[in-house]
């Protein structure tokens, strides 16, 4: 049996409770991007035939979103200084990340670059030079990995569903090896995912598909919901489950009324709900940080009063910003609470403890013609890596050592100095520069990877410094050592030992933004914080959510893409015409729709919706989410606590 799931979390259930007899095969779960590396790394001598592949690349390296965005940064870097972006407003990381989402929604919908280009370019009736420049980078990028056998997303899928299914070979394979398919949430992935199971169908036995109504949430992604329901059409049996089965009677009376509210329906087609509904609570206040305050001590009662446990928590924003995520998680910390949050669009070189240990990597690895740190960064570094180092000595340590664009030891300190440093903060930045001198040449002779890894467990994790107490840096630093690894395996020749040089690229791809986090951390048990489109895209499911600032915008609004087009480069949009007005409100309502009833729908027993007056940027607010919420709560006649 083949399971295809879209990429998100969807395969655990699978794992987890499917119960195979001894003797007899495990089913193969598998997005569609793994199961066309798992079929391209075993038929590639075919694939090398037939396509223009060096002879000397003996094995395909599959390419993460990072090393897309590393690679595809260097061809769009001498368009960048040209200027012909400026008008984009959008930092380098960004401007190739939509690149790539271009290259990708183009290849989910089985488009030719070409076709996207004109899709875009007729679809904005602006912007043709820049949406050209676009296509034009996309191409040259593609060129040259495959050439290379650097396999990224978007060709990994086009080679499987637009050379592998012809091949002989292939096809007898994979009947031989597959007599049942099962397709998870097929309206979270791409009309060339669709093709795929259409593919498939002629092959199986028997095939399962499974399709959310009010899915999508990969839309911005390239998932196509409206082309997944096509699938419908050939299943010669349906069954269709209206009600979630895992909510309480409150929730489901919720669900209800959204879905109503939420088309706009007439007032008297709503559910009646009699008595107190306890599903759906309103948190007001007149300040951001009240609204913070609120929120956490009903987080604090949930806990510690009635015994939810906090990883059957979520608190759920249109955004998380750093301050608003600092300011959940210092809350949690006083009341003892475990957090965790999750932003993999975030990228990793705003974490204090990366951007601190790329300061320390420039000192040693930045050629003559290239900025050394500034001293205001040293500080940040010191700062932030020692333990019990203030900002005020920080910058007083960083002006006695770092002399010259380089770190200097302590020798010649005067007993003021010393006092006011404290001797246990002078001990500790002579045990780091100690090691930093001792294995300076290291960078030179040892992997990326493998000088981090050393870095952060011989210095960062031991007493004195901040990886010894605080757990929270293990996990942005486990993340940057395996993107070195897998930066490392992608750029190395397997002949020039030049870690120096593989160390440069690998901190300017940092310092680009274009590193990011591991998206998917290991559970624990402990409240989630993260974006809504985040906990959707992930199916989490708790007993509580807690959805912050109900009042902005952001809760309806699409993120800006000004350099590609979810929608436009769908394969059902009509090829040349423009994006209307009227298609992007219409587009939004579908989306908003989704997005508030999938919440819903992930939630067992309660909502705490809170709003405030006055945002954290000053402004009033009276978003299309609160006046949803402030109907449903009428209709429940329902109390704020």
């Amino acid at each position: 049996m083949l399971v295809l799931v879209p990429p998100s979390q969807l395969n655990i259930p699978y794992q987890q409770d499917i119960n195979i007899p001894p003797g007899r095969k495990n089913p193969l779960i598998a997005t569609l991007s793994s199961f066309a590396r798992r079929s391209i790394r075993h038929f590639w001598p075919l694939l090398k035939r037939v396509l223009p592949i060096d002879a000397a690349v003996q094995e395909p390296v599959f390419l993460t979103s990072d090393l897309a965005g590393y690679y595809i940064t260097r061809f769009a870097r001498p368009y960048l200084e040209t200027g012909v972006f400026d008008g984009v407003h959008l930092p380098t990381y960004r401007i190739a990340l939509q690149i790539l989402d271009s290259i990708n929604n183009a290849a989910l919908a089985g488009l030719a670059l070409d076709e996207a280009e004109n899709r875009l370019i007729h679809a904005w009736g602006e912007r043709r030079d820049i949406y050209h420049t676009v296509i034009r980078i996309a191409r040259s990028y593609q060129d040259f990995c495959l050439k290379r056998g650097l396999l990224d997303y978007a060709l990994q899928i086009r080679l499987l569903v637009e050379n592998l299914l012809d091949i002989n070979e292939f096809q007898e394979h994979f009947e031989q090896s597959y007599n049942h398919l099962a397709a998870d949430n097929v309206e979270e992935m791409g009309a060339l995912a669709h093709d795929f199971i259409f593919w498939c169908m002629e092959y199986v036995h028997k095939t399962i598909i499974i399709y959310d109504t009010d899915g999508g949430f990969r839309t911005f992604l390239g998932a196509d919901p409206a082309h997944a329901y096509l699938l419908a059409d050939v299943c010669s049996d349906r069954a269709i489950w209206e009600k979630p089965t895992s909510v309480s009677a409150g929730m489901l009376s919720i669900v209800e009324i959204a879905d109503v509210l939420l088309q706009d329906s007439p007032a008297d087609t709503l559910p009646v709900v009699s008595g107190r509904s306890p599903a759906l609570h309103f948190i007001s206040t007149t300040f951001y940080p009240q609204m913070i305050d609120r929120c956490a001590a009903e987080i604090a009662k949930l806990v510690h009063q009635k015994k939810v446990p906090p990883k059957r928590i979520a608190v759920i924003a249109p955004y998380l910003s750093d301050s608003l995520l600092f300011a959940l998680q210092s809350r949690s910390d006083s009341a003892g609470i475990p957090a965790k949050s999750c932003r993999p669009s975030r990228p990793l070189i705003l974490e204090p403890i990366v951007q601190a240990v790329v300061i320390f990597l420039r000192l040693y690895t930045a050629e003559e013609t290239e900025a050394r740190p500034q001293p205001e960064e040293v500080s940040f570094a010191l700062r932030t890596t020692i333990e019990g180092l203030d900002p005020v000595r920080a910058a007083l340590l960083t002006q006695i050592a770092y002399r010259n664009d380089e770190l200097a030891g302590l020798e010649k300190l005067t007993e003021t100095v010393q006092t006011r440093l404290t001797e246990p903060i002078c001990q500790r930045y002579e045990q780091m520069f100690s090691w930093l001198t001792a294995h300076r040449t290291e960078i030179a002779s040892l992997p990326p990877d493998g000088f981090i890894s050393r870095f952060a467990e011989e210095v960062i994790s031991q007493p004195g410094f901040i990886g010894y107490l605080d757990v929270s840096v293990h996990s942005p630093l486990n993340s940057f050592i395996t993107a070195a690894q897998s930066f490392t395996e992608a750029v190395y020749n397997g002949e020039d030992n030049n870690w120096a040089g593989i160390m440069r690229g690998f901190v300017r791809l940092t310092l680009d933004g274009l590193i990011s986090p591991d998206v998917d951390p290991e559970p624990v048990e402990a409240v989630f914080i993260g974006p809504a489109h985040t906990y959707l895209t992930r199916d989490l499911r708790v007993d509580y959510q807690f959805w912050l600032d109900v009042g902005d915008d952001g809760w309806i609004e699409r993120i800006e893409q000004p350099l590609t087009h979810p929608y436009v480069l769908r394969r059902g949009f009509p090829g040349g015409d423009m994006w209307t007005d009227d298609l992007e409100t219409a587009a939004q309502k579908s989306r908003f729709r989704s997005l508030i009833l999938g919440l819903l729908r992930r939630c067992h027993k309660g909502i705490f919706a809170a709003a405030c007056d006055i945002s954290a940027g000053g402004y009033e607010q009276r978003g299309r989410l609160a006046f949803i919420l402030q109907q449903m709560f009428d209709q429940t006649r329902s109390s704020t606590p």
